[in-house]
């Protein structure tokens, strides 16, 4: 393998950093922050709406509750949706910078232009993975031939995790 050309592995690693925190991040726009309050809130929908039908009701109104209110819960309710579901597909900002968004065809978009710094080894690297998890078969095998400790294995002689990365690299590259 060749050695790691570290500036464009910089460039992905910050580049990734980035996207994980819009996909994931505490910010209260992050995609995930996003999903889970428009998953709160149609949980909450939910609830009032079980309790309109168990509402007991008014003879000369109806329900107890005002229909005006009902019906400016229920229009609140789907523009609130709408306007997130318009926010976390937005395909027209930019990614970074003042007017940016965190949408998921922004970070797709993203991700899209970056594809050159999508390598297997700017993947393992960045997840903390080695490269070469075959040098550290051949080490472990050593060890194991010349140790006689088997509850005790060294961090450095598990390859299992890099191993796994690879082959999870190679399933995708399988689907593309």
């Amino acid at each position: 393998m060749a050695s790691l050309d570290t500036t464009t592995f910089r460039n992905f690693a910050s580049r990734r950093a980035l996207w994980i925190e819009c996909l994931s991040g505490k910010d209260r726009n992050s995609i995930i922050q996003q999903t889970y309050r428009m998953i709160w809130d149609a949980a909450a929908f939910r609830v009032v709406n079980e309790a309109r039908k168990i509402a007991s009701a008014d003879v000369e109104t109806g329900l107890k509750v005002s229909g005006l209110l009902h019906g400016l819960l229920d229009r609140s309710f789907f523009a609130a949706q709408m306007s997130a579901i318009r926010r976390i597909t937005d395909p027209s900002s930019p990614f970074e910078g003042k007017k940016g968004v965190w949408s998921l065809t922004a970070l797709l978009k993203d991700m899209a232009t970056h594809t050159h710094l999508f390598t297997r080894e700017h993947l393992l690297e960045a997840s903390g993975h080695v490269y070469d998890y075959i040098e550290i078969e051949r080490r472990f095998t050593e060890w194991l031939a010349t140790s006689h400790d088997c509850e005790y294995i060294p961090a450095e002689l598990v390859s299992d995790h890099s191993s796994d990365r690879h082959k999870q690299i190679d399933v995708l590259l399988i689907s593309v």
